[in-house]
């Protein structure tokens, strides 16, 4: 019986040949390397002599290129053509590549820019790359403007849990942008355990007062900590969200109370890390006797 791998080899070269299209042609549609499209044809692996299977992400690539039936071509390879499909990252995935074809397809063009534009298209482009470059490595930082915005939609899309160290932020916390953020607390399912600690000085606990009571009221666990109670490397603001993803506000003096920057980041050392961190502090927390009604 014939190896299925190698008629799905036999079927990617006709579909290449009768579009007219050499391997390198086809190979770059597919964004891999013509070497390894012709590796696919032949449906093994020339050095090992050993069937060659494609992962299902260059397989729909390939597909794709070739206007071939992906589903078809998946069943060949041994995955499940169904779960690859339904796969809800795959159009954010597609989407992210036809914006970089289109950049590319743009580039032709840089050459006939006067020298001015020419230079400033050119350093954006190496501002967006390595900018890209982080998100593609799972994280991101984003600018004072943007953090309140992005920080409501990370907790609009907890799950589970919310795990936060408030420090620093007595005033946001007093203002508009503070209490619109606890609007979203009181939205989230009952499913969704929050769970917050307040690094303040003793000074501000009484003018504190009334967010400690909106805290209480949207049901979420709050505790209050006065900063030299624990080492400077704990004394940072952080939140995880369902322990899958960290928000946190880079060191250094923030300018506004109002807006700040922020850091976010799915790295699964970093968020293990916090994890870790906000426990101590609940340890510690624990370890000292306060009134929580005197504070409400």
């Amino acid at each position: 019986m014939e190896d299925p791998l190698v008629e799905l080899g036999r079927q990617l070269e006709a579909a290449r040949k009768s579009k007219g299209w050499s391997a390198r042609m086809a190979a770059e549609r597919a964004r891999i390397s013509p070497v390894y499209l012709r590796t696919l044809e032949n449906g093994k692996n020339p050095n090992t002599g050993k069937p060659s299977q494609p992962t299902p992400e260059i397989l729909v690539r390939v597909a794709t290129a070739l206007n071939l039936d992906p589903e078809s071509l998946l069943t060949l390879a041994g995955h499940d053509a169904k779960g690859v499909l339904n796969d809800e990252s795959l159009p954010a995935v597609n989407d992210v590549r036809a914006a970089l074809d289109r950049m590319s397809s743009m580039a032709n063009r840089v050459g006939d820019l006067h020298p001015f534009i020419r230079d400033r298209a050119v350093s954006e482009v190496e501002r967006f790359a390595a900018d890209f470059r982080r998100l593609a490595n799972g994280s991101f930082r984003c600018l004072p403007e943007e953090e309140p915005q992005l920080t409501r939609t990370a907790l609009k899309g907890s799950t589970k849990s919310i795990k936060a160290v408030s420090f620093g932020d007595e005033e946001w916390w007093l203002g508009d942008r503070g209490s619109i953020y606890l609007d979203y607390h009181d939205r989230l399912p009952a499913t969704v355990k929050v769970q917050r600690i307040f690094l303040v000085q003793e000074e501000w606990w009484e003018r504190l007062k009334p967010v400690f009571r909106r805290h209480e009221d949207a049901g979420v666990e709050w505790r209050v900590l006065a900063p030299r109670e624990v080492a400077p490397q704990y004394q940072k603001d952080f939140v995880v969200y369902d322990d899958r993803l960290l928000r946190s506000v880079p060191l250094g003096p923030v300018s506004s109370a109002e807006f700040k920057p922020a850091i976010f980041t799915q790295d699964r050392l970093e968020i293990e890390q916090a994890v870790e961190e906000f426990e101590y502090l609940q340890t510690v927390v624990d370890s000292y006797y306060i009134d929580r009604d005197r504070l409400l």
